[in-house]
């Protein structure tokens, strides 16, 4: 099952969530990260058991470029009896509207939730994602490389965004192959290796140098060297 499938017409249920998590795919392809992010989103969901917990999976709008930026907003969640007047027609002012908030809290720019998400910048584009899924308010937020391609200012923004859900008591899965990201986000660390967990730090404890070799499938003696 991938993303796409996510139905939102029910909640999503997870038995415990806690802490900010993150898993580090460095050293692939875009293509085999995009793998393993899917492999992590298939596995969560076989997990998924009562207790009533929400999850959301944010992840880059680029297959979707030929939507607008009203139309991104809404994807996954377009069912929903809010954005529907009845069972053929949405309400594409209340679409609208919603969007047009979501924008100003998140400072996309241009903030025109008719704009074909193409012309947006990437960092603004991811902006909408967050927007989208933040403000779902789930208790675990999967997010794959939620700065790749974006300016330093939306970095500072979306990860203040990220780091803000978690101290909401929000469960945060982040995946990402910047070390720099990883070590100043994380609460634990996670390094895979060729689909095998090579080893769990805590970033306090841990470098680049040490995460590197567990990225190269290198074991270390779990402290920095």
């Amino acid at each position: 099952m991938n993303y796409e499938d996510y139905n939102t017409d029910d909640d999503v249920l997870f038995d415990d969530v806690s802490d900010l998590n993150q898993l580090d795919f460095g050293g692939k392809s875009e293509d085999d990260v995009e793998e393993d992010i899917e492999y992590v989103e298939e596995n969560l969901w076989a997990k998924l058991e009562k207790g009533g917990k929400k999850i959301s999976f944010a992840r880059d709008i680029v297959e979707k470029q030929i939507y607008k930026g009203g139309e991104n907003m809404i994807f996954g969640y377009h069912n929903e009896p809010a954005y529907n007047k009845n069972t053929v027609m949405m309400d594409n002012a209340a679409i609208r509207g919603e969007t047009e908030a979501k924008m100003e809290r998140f400072d996309v720019r241009p903030p025109n939730p008719k704009l074909q998400a193409k012309n947006f910048s990437g960092g603004n584009q991811q902006k909408i994602v967050l927007a989208r899924e933040i403000e779902r308010n789930p208790d675990l937020l999967l997010v794959g490389q939620p700065t790749r391609g974006v300016d330093i200012g939306a970095i500072e923004f979306i990860h203040q965004r990220i780091v803000e859900l978690r101290d909401q008591g929000k469960a945060i899965l982040l995946v990402s192959v910047e070390l720099e990201e990883i070590l100043s986000l994380s609460d634990r660390i996670i390094v895979m290796f060729d689909g095998h967990i090579m080893g769990e730090r805590d970033p306090a404890q841990t470098d680049e140098k040490e995460l590197g070799m567990l990225m190269a499938g290198m074991e270390t003696n779990g402290g920095v060297t």
